[in-house]
């Protein structure tokens, strides 16, 4: 299983390097995103320093700002002032008018590193006293670092685009990768689905899996070969057993109709053969179930009428010497008229069991009900008797179609297999749905759904 092994450190790595390239990536997205807020501020971009220069302190006392200065600040809607020592203001450039002329140190400590009231201030010293330069009340500042609404919201919708960006990233590597994973793995679930089908696989014996897809493929041929030697060894047998149970069924109904051996010879005679064609219809359903199971029997499709085909064996199980003890009905609605696309002999043999089937697990007798109706396009085939039943177990086994094995109860009686088995094959040949249950207070009931043609 090293290929198995290498596929899942393969996939390891391949996580490890997403998780890298997804850390690279958010880097260049935060990146960008920063650098694309940068260019779309319109903030004062003032140097402190040319500013201050470009003011200076004349030897009369006298304070004046050089071109380049006024053009800057008049340029970025920014405004400048000095405060002496008392906190009044000796110079000023466009400042707005709304502001007072003197400020207490309290209202200096306030607008070093925040607002005069809306306008965001920076705050410099200089040789003629304390230079002061605000922004456009647009604008937002702290610690000495400005930020206008346009960076701001170019920010915020970096943020949206990174955290969208990275959704889809992940999304996209998800599926990538599961999709990956699925491709290398459903071969081999599809394979596995085949083989308890009982199906042949061909699994191509390529890619990273390739050597568990080859060994998928010798189990297949492996289990095919042995289910078709053990279909044809049933088969073998079967046909081996009809000739000496011939004689002894022959034999036997010879011994019974002789008048001239005692009665009770006869009558041993009757129960040998009795038992003789059980076991030969035995025979027959083991190696036809064997052959719907392995689809060695060819199914014979044509439109029948499945109402005839019940009655035609009702009859006939009446007229072969049903005993008295039994008895049969039919019930119908005169309103199933469809007919059913279907192998007509298979269907009489279906039938055949469900009603064998009621009159060989009650030897005290029971009435046997069979109905016939139609409903949502399918034909609905009922057969009930109010006998015994069957016990939770099996009732449990038989609907989950994994009839049991053994021929016979705790009792002693008949358990239900190879015919119910059977039934269970034909109603699947013939794409349609078989429910058993327990009646109330007793019986037992079959449903066998079948659809119209």
């Amino acid at each position: 299983m090293e290929s198995a092994y290498r596929f899942f450190r393969k996939y390891f790595m391949s996580t490890v390097s997403i998780i890298l390239l997804f850390f690279l990536v958010n880097l260049f997205l935060v990146f960008g995103v920063l650098l694309f807020a940068e260019n779309k501020a319109s903030a004062p971009d003032i140097s402190l320093e040319k500013i201050h220069d470009g003011i200076r302190k004349l030897d009369n006392g006298t304070i004046v700002a050089d071109k380049f200065t006024c053009d800057t600040l008049r340029q970025k809607q920014a405004w400048a002032m000095i405060l002496d020592t008392e906190g009044s203001v000796c110079w000023q450039l466009d400042m707005p008018e709304n502001l007072p002329a003197k400020y207490t140190l309290t209202d200096v400590a306030k607008f070093s590193r925040w607002y005069i009231e809306d306008y965001p201030t920076y705050v410099y010293e200089h040789p003629a006293g304390l230079l002061v330069i605000g922004l456009c009340p647009d604008s937002l500042v702290k610690w000495n670092f400005s930020l206008d609404s346009n960076y701001v919201s170019s920010l915020l919708f970096g943020s949206v685009f990174v955290i969208a960006a990275n959704l889809l990233m992940l999304l996209f590597l998800l599926l990538r990768n599961t999709r990956k994973v699925e491709r290398a793995v459903s071969p081999i679930l599809h394979g596995i689905e085949q083989i308890s089908d009982g199906k042949s696989v061909r699994l191509p014996e390529k890619g990273e899996l390739a050597i568990i897809n080859e060994k998928l493929n010798r189990a297949g041929e492996h289990l095919l070969k042995k289910e078709q030697s053990r279909a044809e060894w049933i088969n073998g047998i079967s046909h081996d057993i009809r000739t000496p149970l011939s004689y002894i069924l022959g034999y036997a109904g010879k011994m019974e109709d002789n008048p001239y051996l005692p009665a009770d010879v006869r009558e041993q005679a009757g129960t040998i053969r009795v038992q003789g064609e059980k076991l030969r219809r035995l025979i027959t359903d083991l190696n036809l179930c064997s052959k719907l199971e392995y689809s060695m029997q060819p199914v014979n499709r044509q439109a029948v009428d499945l109402l005839e085909i019940v009655r035609q064996v009702i009859v006939q199980t009446i007229e072969s010497g049903l005993d008295e003890k039994y008895s049969i009905d039919l019930q119908t609605d005169n309103k199933c008229t469809q007919l059913v696309q279907g192998d007509t002999s298979l269907l009489i043999r279906m039938l055949e069991n469900l009603i064998g089937n009621s009159i060989v697990h009650n030897p005290r007798g029971c009435n046997i009900n069979v109905c016939v109706s139609q409903e949502n396009g399918i034909i609905l085939l009922t057969v009930k008797d109010d006998g015994q039943g069957t016990s939770a177990e099996t009732l449990e086994r038989l609907n989950d179609a994994g009839f049991t094995a053994e021929p016979y109860q705790a009792s002693g009686e008949a358990a239900h297999g190879i015919g119910l088995r059977l039934v269970f094959q034909i109603v699947k040949a013939h794409s349609g749905t078989v429910d058993f249950s327990n009646l109330d207070p007793h019986g037992f009931e079959v449903k066998v759904k079948l659809p119209v043609s």
